[in-house]
This record gives structure tokens, sequence and C-alpha cells, in this order.
């Protein structure tokens, strides 16, 4: 089901009321972009903390144009329901930031079918919270601030209508003159009572007085319209406030009457349209705090991107450190599941991309049947990937099939995978472990030659009784022209026994001669070491360097939900916000599509390199680890 601002309130109602029987939700996100430039490119040797600053600028850069829900209902029979959404969503118009969108971004979301009059046109506006909390905020300072003046003629509604009455200007031209006392002099008879209320057509029982209109005029009319309202000592009761005009050049002051009753009353009413008027800009706020406050377990593909572009732009600006994040993420959506990191651990399935992956897991063995409820596209027959709603509902059957298989184990909830790297994210603690159970090693300066293959019977010197052409379970993963990953399968050889083979056989072959053989963990150490060098402690200050030196959980304390906003948006109760240093106001939709290269080589890039780069496509489609043939100049999609 698409949602747009034309249907998005009905729509939130009804998710908000059918969340509480959902067995959980599967989410996916479409953004404006998910790369900048080659300094936020995935490497290998990345720290985990490093690699979450790289991903918290692209949140900070880019936006979100599509989200995707499906929930998921268990019937007593095990059939599943599914009632998969795709929201259009767009910035609030608060604040004044705008939308930045990368050449290669808007081409993808071409060829998948984005409907972008869609998005701009009728997208459900979003804030996050924090902002929504400091907007509601203000509004009921103000009215507080109001209720207590006793300043006639205030404007309620326009503060540059305050402006203009504070300097008297007089009328000059006889036009503008006659204007002026034709206009005081209307106002005159409706303050002695010759235009009574009741003469209006549109005049209500029992509701306030209506105002007298002043006919509409530009800004320096107004101004002088204000000074002699100003100069009407009798009658100290009377409201002014500003309204628009037929034209956008042009508008109208409102003259209200009050009793002190009548303006307790009317400021009331006033606070309660601001405060409605801001809880249809946070608009799917509201779907978020309703997930935060249902507590279901939340089901992403590869989802580590989708998590912060969600707490970034529903939640708060993102906190500098990764241990900070995982705080915060904790607080707000404490059960996650990564369906491709469950599929890798599963190694039942060989393609993790989530078309395929999907391909595979409706059809298992024990996977529970799933039927779309009516009313909704029906998905069971395919549909359009990269529509979210569309690839939620993929993710919730992956995950439903993966769990009835037995490959969704408890100690693998609240794991992301983190793509190009050895490491996966445990949101639920300080430390993030390897994600393999095999030995990883690092071969480094060999000669540049060196081809996959020679890597491949260089590894096998390690395997006692390898066959010539048995991989033994061994793969490559590439770092450079000069540096590769071996990867041996859980229980083939211990890293001492293979370190200390390789090393003795490496000055005997002529490819290896000058190569160094280390473990993969001593080698990263040394990376994030450099790193640190390079750029100062700073980058990995109050988190995780990736190392699995330990596996402490996050301590109780830092799990513990902040106090509550203030506000709260319709039903549901906000999630708090985390203080970030990032300045960071509820944006406007002011779109601009930023025009850039894919990337900037020594040499032109091939059409099958610019396939490659790192694109929204890959977040869901690329595999957890480079192919065997991988170099860091050439990156494959797949």
């Amino acid at each position: 089901m698409e949602v747009t601002s034309d249907n998005f309130l009905e729509t939130a109602a009804k998710i908000e009321a059918l969340l509480s029987t959902s067995d959980f939700v599967a989410i996916d996100a479409e953004m404006t972009g998910i790369e900048m430039d080659k300094s936020t490119n995935p490497h290998v040797a990345d720290s985990v903390s490093e690699r979450y600053l790289k991903m918290r600028r692209v949140t900070q850069e880019f936006s979100l144009m599509q989200v995707g829900l499906c929930l998921f209902n268990a019937e007593e029979s095990g059939q599943l329901i599914a009632r998969p959404y795709t929201f259009y969503i767009g910035p609030s118009q608060q604040g004044d930031s705008n939308i930045v969108m990368r050449a290669d971004t808007v081409r993808f979301h071409c060829d998948n079918g984005m409907d972008f009059n869609k998005w701009l046109k009728k997208g459900v506006p979003y804030m996050h919270a924090a902002a929504f909390e400091e907007l509601t905020a203000q509004i009921q300072n103000t009215a507080a601030v109001s209720s207590v003046q006793s300043v006639p003629l205030e404007p309620l509604v326009s503060p540059p209508a305050l402006a203009e009455k504070r300097n008297k200007v007089e009328a000059k031209s006889d036009v503008d003159k006659a204007f002026v006392q034709q206009a005081m002099a209307d106002l005159a008879k409706w303050l002695l009572g010759e235009m009574s209320d009741a003469d209006r057509p549109d005049a209500l029982p029992d509701a306030l007085p209506l105002p007298f209109e002043m006919p509409e005029c530009n800004s320096f009319l107004r101004r002088i319209l204000y000074g002699e309202l100003e100069d009407l000592p009798a009658y100290p009761e009377l409201l002014v406030e500003s309204s628009d005009g037929s034209v956008p050049y042009k508008k109208k002051l409102l003259v209200y009457r009050f009793t002190a009753a009548q303006r307790e009353q009317y400021n009331a009413q006033k606070l309660q349209k601001k405060l409605e008027a801001a809880n249809k800009e946070a608009g799917f706020l509201r779907i978020f705090s309703a997930l935060s406050k249902s507590q279901k377990p939340l089901i992403g593909h590869n989802c580590l991107f989708d998590l912060l572009f969600f707490m970034r732009h529903f939640h708060a600006p993102l906190p500098p450190t990764l241990l900070e994040f995982k705080q915060s993420l904790h607080a707000v959506l404490p059960r996650v599941w990564d369906t491709k990191l469950l599929a890798i651990r599963s190694e039942k399935y060989t393609e993790s991309a989530l078309g395929p992956l999907h391909a595979a897991c409706a059809v298992a063995e024990g996977a529970p049947q799933v039927a779309c409820a009516p009313g909704f596209k029906d998905y069971v027959a395919g549909g359009q990937s990269h529509d979210a709603g569309y690839d939620a509902y993929m993710t919730g059957v992956v995950f439903a099939s993966l769990r009835a298989q037995g490959y969704a184990p408890a100690a693998l909830e609240n794991h992301c995978n983190l793509m190009r790297s050895f490491y996966m994210v445990r949101l639920s603690s300080a430390s993030d472990p390897l994600s393999t159970d095999g030995t990883l090693l690092i071969v480094s300066q060999f000669e540049k030659s060196t081809k996959t293959d020679d890597l491949l019977t260089f590894a096998r010197l390690a395997l006692t009784g390898a066959a010539p052409n048995d991989t033994c379970g061994v793969s490559i993963r590439w770092i450079d022209d000069t540096s590769a990953i071996l990867v041996y399968r859980s229980g083939v050889c211990t890293e001492e026994a293979a370190v200390g083979a390789l090393s003795f056989a490496a000055p005997r072959q002529p490819l290896f001669a000058k190569a160094t053989v280390s473990g993969f963990e001593r080698w990263h150490e040394a990376q994030v070491a450099g790193a640190a060098v390079r750029n100062g402690p700073a980058c990995d200050a109050g988190a995780a360097t990736g190392a699995p030196a330990t596996d402490a959980a996050l301590t109780a304390s830092s799990l513990a939900p902040a106090p509550a906003p203030a506000a709260a948006l319709a039903t549901a109760q906000l999630p708090a916000p985390s203080p970030a240093p990032e300045e960071d106001a509820a944006v406007a939709v002011q779109a601009t599509v930023e025009t850039s290269l894919v990337a900037k080589k020594k040499r032109k890039a091939t059409a099958a390199e610019l396939a490659g780069s790192l694109s929204t496509a890959e977040k869901k489609d690329a595999t957890s680890e480079p192919p065997q043939n991988l170099r860091r100049s050439v990156r494959r999609k797949k």
C-alpha cells in the first residue's frame, strides 16, 4: 500500500492499532545517497567505529525518500499475514536545510520506478524527535507569554505583523489616505454595533465573536493601519492579527473584540491549532514513535544504514561515537535482526543479496506460508525491487523462513552485518565480534603479478594432505594489489599453525618470497593504531575498536532510556532524544540535485567499474564480503 500525505493520518491510526498484535515488523529505506566521496567508502581495514563515523557523515548529507514497513501477524494455522506499506516521505518544511541527491542515485531510482513527483509533491513530512520537542516547547512558551501579556492589539499569528506596528507611518497620497479613512470608518461602525456578527453568513451560535476583516493591502498600508489602531485607547480589548490575502504580496488585518474569558478561550484554541500543525509537520515521526513504543522485533536486511538513517532523521542527530549510538539505539529500538547476517552465518545460502535470498527462502523446507492481507498489493507473486514496501516484505519473508529453519538463534539478535568487513556490529554490547568462526590470515607484500589462483595454491600449503586443486574451504579476499586475506573454514586449521607453515614456505615461492603472513586481528589492530596516529585518538573515543577484546555488555545505566520529551505525538509517546553536537533543525523541502562524479581515479573508469561503485542498490545487493578477485581499485556489485 502506498502512503502519501493524502492518506497518512488514516494509515497511521491503523498501524498503531495493528502493532500490538504483530509478530514482527520488517523495514527498508530508500535514500537520496549512501556515498559522498572516497573518504566515506568502506574498507576492510576500517575499525567498526571508523566505519560508523563514515556512515554518520553520509546520514548528515543525505535524506530519506521512501520507508518500507511490513507488519506480519501470525495466525493459529501458522500462516503469516503480511501488510506491506510504502511511505513516500520528505523533510518537514520547518527549517532551512536542503535535499541533496547524487546524480547516480537519481538514475538508480529512475531505473527502479521511483515516482519523483509523488515524493516531492505528496511526501509525508518528517522531523526528528529532538526537533519536534524543541518546536512544541517553543509554541507552548509563546502561548504562555501571550496568555499573561496585557498589551492590546497583540498579533498572535504573524511575527512580521508585530514588527509592522512598531513604527507608525503616515499616508501621503490621496489614494492611500482615502483607503485608510474608509477602512477605519468601517471598523468604527463595527465597534459601535452597526455591523453585528449575526449579519455575517458564517456566524455560528455559541462560537467566539467573529473578527472584523479589514480590506487586504500591501505591507506599507498595513503599517499605517496598525498605527491608526494603536490610537484607539477606548478599546484596549481589541486584538489584531494578520491573515493571508488573495495574492502573496497582500494580507488583511483581522480585528477581534474579546472579553477576558473569550480571549483565554481564543488563546487555547490557537495553541491547539499550532500543536496540531506541529504534529502534522512531524508526520512520519508518529510511526517511528509507535514502533519504538511497541518494542516489536524490527527486521532489516543489511540494515545498519537503515538504522542510522532512522535514528538521524526520526530520533536525534547522531552522537559522535559508536558506543553512544549503540546506547541511544538500544533504548529506542531494543530488538533488531539483520537477515543478511543470519543468512551468511547459516552457511546454507551461497547468495545473500535480498532478491535471490528471498526466492530461496520462500520455498525452503519448513518455511511458513505467507499471504498479503486484503486491500494490500499481493507481493506473493512478485514486485518491484527497491520499492521500499516490497523490499520490507521480502525481508520479513526471509526472516520467517530462517527462523523456522533454526537459523535465527537468540545469540544473533541485535547484531548487524557490516559491509566489507570481517566484523559484525553488536548493538547491545561495547565490543564487536568477528563475523566468521574460521581462521583469517593476512598475506602482504607479495608480487603485483599474483593472481587469485596463486593465492589459493599458497594458502593450501598450510593444510596437510590437501590436493593441488582442492580448495579445502579456503577463499580469498583481496585488499589491494599486494595484500589479501586468506579465509579458512572453521576447523580446517589454527591460526598459529597456518602462520607458521606459510611463513616457512613463503621464501621458497617466487611470488611470495618477500611476503609476510600474520593473523587478521593482529594486523587489524595495527591498522587501527595507524589510523589513530594519522587521524588522532578522538576517532575511536568512547567506542569499541572493532576487535573483540572483551565481551562487555552495555551497562544497565547506559541502556536506561532518557526522560521522555515534553510533547507527545498523537497517541504515541516520543522516544527521548540523545544529546549531540550537530546543529540540526527540522528540514525544509528545497530539492537540490547535487551532481557529482562517480569516482575520481587516476585512470578513466570503465563501465564495469561505474556499475561497481557503491550505490543505493549495493546496500541491499552486495555480498557481505568482496568477491575473490576484488581489488581496492575495482569494486563489483552483486
